[in-house]
């Protein structure tokens, strides 16, 4: 059905004709779809209208409070002329759920009242009881039968008022119990009401009696969706299989129940300004004064500092649109989000892509050899950062963050350790020395690296060392031997490539000297 755009002659404000408009009439619409960005939604729904011939006012009902007036949008597949059109938003209103709560709540406060009076009609016997149970007046003497007879009947009395007591306690417990239930229930629909007491008034003018479809989209700050990944790994013979996640949330009371979704890496929320450079001045600093007292300071960040201190379901049919500067997933089957803001994850595309695998270990921070997977050829998959959960042989080994934003054309990730390598690093004590020469001292520090594959199948390692970098020119470091590895004179890193036979160990060997002024004290730091 094609659809027209509609005459926009749009007043956010009362009718401009003379002609009083006629009584308006409500109407409830569906939502269709949905667009979801990074932070906010557009919501698109639908509504059968009957339209009489000239003025109409209609308003359509149950929408986001939180909706956007600014974004209001609305056509039509049929010609009209929109007068006017705005939000506005209702209070609370009564409906017979609500009526038929609030009389059963004043019947609880009725019936709590009188149990209450009850319960003070006790309390008064039983004062009046304990008031009168002297059993003898000044000289009088009574008989044990008659004692007896007192004694059964105070414990009689007292027994009854007692239970009495009791009953109506637990009757008024019961009362307060369904009081407490009704509230709640009260409650939760005037919270309900609040969110969906958005509404949109339109002004319409009619060139004969018709029945028109309406399309109203709007946008919510409520809405938003998360990027995650399932990376899955049979084994290292077998290509790498990425899963592409949604994690979609929205939090404007109104459920999405079987809508078109579509996903944007779109953020309308950000500004589109384009950024300003203004002027930097410079002038000497003035250290600040003194604070008279610190302690309520203090105490003060401490508190802000407190307050700010799923299972993915199967992959769905989607359809990928690039535009200039974001791109979108159209998941074509309908879907349903709840409006409470629970998040719900769907599996909106999956890729099985090659990747290779070698072991990586750093033996000067663990003695541990952790499998990796890298993984090139990603740059049109439309990745954002987001975490990964990582499985290898079905089995979940841990999470890591998939940064596509960083540097390099390579991601890699890591699948967990493998016990199977043995990784060792050991001084080399003969290389280990400090001399003394004239005002100077040298520092030698020499380290022997081991890795043996146990495994019964070939491996390759990424091995990786350093040597310290020095940030003053007095300071020299001197790297003596490096056994073939590869130095990075920014970072101090050494790196070795080793491909290692089943049963193979491999051997590297690190040296390096330290040559500074005697009576300086070396000072290490990362």
């Amino acid at each position: 059905m094609s659809t027209l755009l509609v005459t926009l002659t749009l007043l956010f404000s009362s009718w401009t004709q003379s002609a009083t408009p006629p009584a308006g009439q409500e109407v409830s619409s569906g939502i269709e779809k949905a667009t979801v960005f990074l932070s906010g939604a557009q919501v698109t729904r639908t509504a059968s209208v009957e339209l009489s011939t000239g003025l109409n006012q209609i308003t359509f009902t149950e929408l986001s409070r939180g909706l956007n007036e600014k974004s209001i949008t609305l056509s039509t597949d049929r010609p009209i002329t929109l007068l006017s059109l705005r939000k506005q938003n209702v209070d609370a209103r009564s409906t017979p759920t609500l009526d038929s709560l609030r009389k059963q709540l004043e019947e609880i406060e009725n019936q709590l009242n009188l149990k209450k009076a009850e319960q003070q009609v006790w309390n008064h016997e039983l004062n009046i009881l304990m008031e009168n149970r002297q059993l003898k007046g000044e000289s009088e003497s009574l008989s044990a039968q008659q004692i007896k007879q007192a004694m059964d009947y105070f414990r009689e009395k007292l027994t009854e008022i007692e239970k009495g007591k009791l009953e109506v306690q637990n009757e008024i417990n019961q009362l307060n119990k369904q009081q407490n239930e009704i509230n709640q229930q009260i409650r939760t629909i005037t919270q309900n009401q609040n969110r969906t007491s958005g509404q949109i008034a339109a002004e319409i003018e009619s060139p004969r009696t018709q029945t028109v479809t309406f399309n109203i989209s709007y946008f919510v700050n409520q809405a938003g969706w998360q990027p995650s990944y399932d990376v899955r790994v049979q084994d290292i013979a077998n290509p790498l299989q990425l899963v592409y996640k949604a994690n979609i949330r929205q939090s404007t009371g109104i459920d999405w129940n079987d809508v078109e979704i579509t996903i944007s890496s779109a953020d309308p929320s950000t500004s589109t300004s384009i950024p300003v450079l203004n002027t930097t001045y410079v002038d000497f600093y003035t250290p600040p004064r003194p604070r008279q007292s610190t302690e309520a300071y203090n105490q003060e960040a401490l508190a802000d500092n407190l307050k700010m201190a799923p299972k993915a379901a199967g992959a769905v049919e989607t359809e990928t649109a690039r535009s200039p500067t974001a791109f979108s997933f159209t998941i074509r089957q309908a879907y349903s989000v709840p409006g409470s803001g629970e998040a719900k994850t769907v599996a909106v595309n999956e890729h099985e892509l090659p990747a290779s695998y070698q072991y990586y270990a750093v033996p000067k921070v663990r003695k541990t050899a952790y499998l990796t997977a890298r993984l090139t050829g990603w740059e049109d998959l439309n990745l954002l950062p987001g975490q990964a959960n990582l499985y290898f042989d079905k089995t979940f080994v841990g999470q890591s963050a998939l940064k596509p934003d960083a540097p390099g054309d390579t991601l890699r990730f890591s699948l967990g350790k493998d016990e199977s390598i043995s990784v060792e690093r050991n001084r080399i004590r003969e290389f280990s020395e400090k001399n003394f020469f004239g005002n100077r001292i040298k520092e030698t520090s020499g380290w022997e690296l081991l890795v043996r594959n146990n495994k019964n199948q070939p491996v390759t390692l990424e091995l990786v060392d350093q040597v310290p970098v020095s940030t003053n020119e007095d300071i020299e470091v001197t790297l003596e031997n490096r056994s073939g590895g590869t130095f990075d004179k920014t970072t101090g890193r050494v790196t070795w490539l080793l491909k290692l036979g089943p049963g193979e160990t491999g051997e590297k060997q690190l040296r390096y000297s330290l040559e500074y002024p005697s009576g300086e004290t070396i000072q290490r730091r990362n």
